[in-house]
């Protein structure tokens, strides 16, 4: 007989909803991004996407924030498309 309260795994977490992602470290941004720790550390610092928060003293970022501030980022980018336009017209 298991230790665990029903529905869960024997280490105690959840069996049902959407799998959980491991966090992401400033480092890993940086490589996913192609850009240096320095630049990922001034965009937080300017408080621009992707958004991290504080795991004891380390930062850490959500696998879907960065997917989602990479997607805006390509839209901005992509010519001819409404968010581009906007940009390029600002």
């Amino acid at each position: 007989m298991s230790d665990s309260a029903p529905g869960t795994s024997t280490e105690g977490l959840p069996l049902t909803g959407p799998p959980i992602e491991p966090l992401l470290t400033m480092e890993e941004v940086a490589t996913l991004y192609r850009v240096s720790v320095k630049t990922v550390r001034q965009w937080r610092d300017q408080g621009l996407p992707p958004h991290g928060f504080r795991v004891g003293k380390h930062v850490r970022y959500h696998p879907s924030a960065v997917r989602e501030d990479m997607e805006r980022r390509r839209a901005q980018e992509a010519p001819g498309t409404a968010a581009g336009a906007l940009t390029a017209a600002s």
